[in-house]
């Protein structure tokens, strides 16, 4: 991503030269962050708090994002996401297993203490996840 005249580019492989305000909104946000680590303002020692990363991307590029996330947390900067996309979590989770990544998972609920934990195994109740089986069982009935 590029500033000309006060207008932000997204140079595309396939397209040429695109104006921002014309990529996809999940393309925007990633193509953000490479715009925020070139021009300094994250960096070695920053905190990204971000709020639903997954909005706007497919599976495929929710992995990609997970690749970035994962490649800026070796580089030093400090990952805060708030989520309830259980894809995400997920991956994420995954990657801790696979040792490439360490994290901390809270689950924050109204009716109990927030819990902590290294791995989304960790957590009491997941209600993505729960959300996600009822609906599976649903489908089993129809099915």
């Amino acid at each position: 991503m590029r500033v000309e005249f006060n207008r932000f580019y997204l140079q595309h492989t396939k397209h040429g030269k695109m104006e921002i305000s014309l990529v996809p909104e999940g393309l925007r946000k990633i193509a953000l962050l490479s715009y925020l680590l070139q021009n300094g303002s994250l960096a070695k020692g920053c905190i990204l708090f971000w709020d639903e990363p997954e909005a706007n991307l497919n599976a495929k590029l929710r992995v990609k994002l997970v690749d970035i996330l994962v490649a800026l947390v070796k580089f030093g900067v400090q990952v805060i996401l708030a989520t309830q996309d259980l894809f995400l979590m997920k991956e994420l989770s995954l990657r801790v297993d696979t040792g490439e990544t360490k994290a901390n998972f809270f689950e924050l609920l109204e009716e109990r203490p927030i819990v902590q934990g290294e791995n989304l195994d960790d957590l009491f109740q997941i209600v993505a996840l729960e959300a996600a089986l009822e609906q599976y069982d649903r489908e089993q009935d129809v099915i």
